[in-house]
């Protein structure tokens, strides 16, 4: 079976299990082994292409959110351009208002 390399897929599997306030044991349940997800959040071992479909069932995400980060980094680089635009102009009720928006609109990460 084909396996991914990357390293970014431990990252994110990592920040989406700690986002939906997974263990590594609860996550694993019925899927794999725990310590095979702790050897992928690690880099140490890559998952099987059945293997990611399945933890991205688990943790309801598509299976590219594991492969494609630009959209997001990108995301987060505007977010922080503009909120420090706003900040050498001294709009600091804009920004406490945006962030608001923000934290109230979706669960944050800990890269947000």
């Amino acid at each position: 079976m084909d396996q991914f390399t990357t390293p970014q897929i431990g990252l994110a599997l990592r920040r989406l299990r700690k986002k939906h306030n997974l263990t590594q044991k609860d996550l694993a349940n019925g899927i794999c082994s725990q310590a095979e997800i702790s050897k992928i959040e690690s880099g140490t071992h890559s998952p099987t292409v059945d293997l990611l479909y399945a933890l991205s069932r688990r943790l309801q995400v598509p299976i590219n959110t594991f492969l494609d980060h630009t959209n997001y980094r990108e995301s987060l680089k505007v977010l922080d351009e503009n909120l420090l635009i706003r900040f050498r102009n001294g709009e600091f009720q804009s920004i406490y208002q945006e962030t608001q928006k923000i934290i109230h609109a979706s669960p944050l990460d800990r890269e947000l």
